[in-house]
């Protein structure tokens, strides 16, 4: 529904890419994610989140080939908790462009 915004809840899941990112969250998104293993990303960061709303929590997120385990970037409200980076190619947490 359009203009409407629904909470999407991700937890206790295995999330594996080859290149691309496991969690994306653009343009307005309101997600938590929860208690999850995320890794892989040859070209690209574990998490990107841009002008949104999350919650990212409890998560073991690495090893990440390619960028940063969670890129935040535009406007939004974002609480990162709790949560295990290792083996990230460039930075675990990066705030910003």
């Amino acid at each position: 529904v359009s203009g409407t915004s629904y909470l999407l809840e991700v937890n206790s899941n295995r999330l594996t890419t080859a290149d691309g990112r496991p969690l994306t969250a653009y343009d307005g998104s309101y997600i938590s994610f929860d208690s999850n293993v995320i890794d892989g990303a040859a070209e690209a960061s574990g998490i990107d989140i841009k002008d949104s709303y999350a919650r990212v929590t409890g998560n073991t997120i690495g090893p990440i080939g390619g960028w940063n385990g969670i890129w935040v970037r535009g406007m939004g409200d974002v609480v990162i908790d709790n949560n295990t980076l290792q083996d990230i190619n460039k930075e675990p947490l990066i705030v910003g462009e």
